[in-house]
């Protein structure tokens, strides 16, 4: 290495850097639905396909180049096997925001890490770090003070959506890790053809039509290339370079900041008891991603 260069940043640096990109990316997806003004839940999961679909298929390009076709194939039994937790997943988080804050349901959310952690030692033999642990623990008495505000103030639909999310995400992530040494990117593009299915099919079962604004249409659009497209890129790509407790530890920026921005943009003020959980949360994170003295 000629002096004065910059050493160039190991694998592990570069896996944490992806997925801290992935939840700072995936924290403006809950202002953005705040923006809207005539889109429901439903409508959101649907045209937000048009800017997932295309992102992604760009991004496996740039990953594979013309081996694009042939990665494809190959992955296809495990980008589907992937695809159907992470569909349910965003079907749940889209309906929960409708029932309570969006401070509640991602603190709520925040669970996954701790449940992909312990699933990934049972199944997939992966060393939970003590610190980490502790940070968990923390993390997990802040859900649970997140949580019981909801139930308290009548929002239990929504806690139960968030939780069903929780459940569906640790699903994807153990999938992911499971297929680390194949290209997982077609699971997002498998898994928003899903939604756009079932929302299709709700849409036009239930009358409400499929016609929207323009103003709700971008939005719509930014939040599928813009927030969750780009983030789940991201985080896939993450996947390959760390064991994926540790990622969806990092991840957890987006529990922090998306709070803020619906604070900042439309004035949504989560509870003193959810700020309060959201506290033990951004201190868990600290714990667990404090560097080590070695």
């Amino acid at each position: 290495m000629a002096d004065g260069a910059a050493p160039a940043p190991s694998l592990h640096a570069r896996g944490a850097l992806l997925a801290c990109a992935a939840g700072v990316t995936f924290s403006f997806y809950g202002l953005l639905y705040r923006l809207l003004e005539t889109a429901g839940a439903w409508h959101i999961i649907l045209w937000r396909t048009l800017g997932i679909v295309p992102l992604v298929l760009l991004a496996m390009y740039l990953v594979n180049g013309r081996d694009l076709w042939r990665v494809a194939v190959r992955s296809r039994r495990a980008g589907l096997i992937a695809a159907v937790p992470l569909a349910g997943a965003q079907i749940c988080i889209n309906l929960a925001f409708a029932q309570t804050t969006v401070g509640a349901v991602l603190f709520v959310a925040a669970l996954a890490p701790f449940g992909t952690a312990v699933c990934a030692w049972l199944v997939l033999h992966e060393r939970i770090g003590k610190r980490t642990a502790f940070g968990m623990a923390v993390a997990l008495a802040g859900v649970a003070l997140v949580a019981g505000s909801g139930v308290a103030e009548g929002r239990v639909l929504g806690f139960v959506l968030a939780m069903g999310a929780v459940v569906l995400i640790v699903g994807y992530n153990l999938v992911l890790r499971a297929n680390r040494d194949i290209e997982m990117l077609p699971s997002v593009a498998y898994s928003v053809v899903i939604t756009a299915c079932v929302s299709g099919a709700v849409l036009w079962a239930s009358g409400d039509g499929f016609v929207l604004p323009v103003r709700d249409l971008v939005i719509i659009q930014l939040m599928g290339a813009g927030s969750l497209g780009a983030g789940l890129v991201l985080f896939t790509l993450a996947t390959r370079l760390r064991p994926v407790a540790e990622l969806s530890l990092f991840a957890q920026l987006e529990m922090v900041l998306t709070p803020l921005w619906v604070w900042l943009g439309v004035g949504e003020i989560p509870t003193p008891t959810t700020l309060a959980g959201g506290g033990l949360i951004v201190l868990a994170l600290a714990i667990a991603l404090a560097p080590s003295r070695r």
